[in-house]
């Protein structure tokens, strides 16, 4: 299931708005599954 957030961010990235969001996203996606996973592994 992808997340909203993720699918605007992943859009903005495919358009090439900023070099800046490209690099946000490059950060954000690893921290992001290492989140997921943390908050799966709870439940």
């Amino acid at each position: 299931m992808k997340e909203p957030d993720e699918q605007v961010l992943y859009q903005k990235v495919e358009k090439g708005d900023t070099l800046a969001c490209r690099l946000f996203y490059c950060l954000f996606r690893p921290g992001f599954q290492r989140e997921a996973a943390t908050y799966q592994h709870k439940e």
